[in-house]
């Protein structure tokens, strides 16, 4: 059985979480708010899937948080959080950028806080 787009996503987002807090132990801050970043991204472009939307190709939060406001006004309270996380999709990853632990400190808690919120709003359990 193929699972729906819609799943496909959770799926891959709860992965991200996962990888948040399993990284998160080791001290690998600048891997843990990617990761955190990932997550949000991915519920973003779950909730476009779900309003029939196709996702863009896109790490700006901002933007998806945005469009999926557009689709269900329930969402633009969820774009306050996103701005923490935006800057980690890419230069996090690469030298000339400094992650500390106190940035990943904040990240996990955001996206921890941005998950339970957008799960609520998705008709999703609250998940582990």
């Amino acid at each position: 059985m193929t699972a729906r787009p819609f799943d496909e996503w959770v799926v891959r987002e709860e992965e991200d979480y996962r990888a948040v807090l399993a990284l998160d132990a080791m001290d690998l801050s600048a891997i843990v708010c990617h990761h955190a970043q990932q997550c949000a991204e991915k519920y973003l472009k779950a909730t476009l899937v779900l309003h029939g939307e196709e996702p863009p190709r896109t790490h700006d939060l901002i933007d998806l948080g945005e469009m999926a406001a557009r689709s269900d006004s329930r969402f633009a309270g969820v774009i306050e959080h996103l701005h923490v996380l935006t800057p980690y999709s890419v230069s996090a990853r690469y030298p000339g950028t400094v992650v500390t632990p106190e940035d990943a400190i904040v990240a996990r808690e955001v996206v921890s806080d941005l998950r339970g919120l957008l799960r609520r709003l998705l008709g999703l359990e609250p998940g582990p």
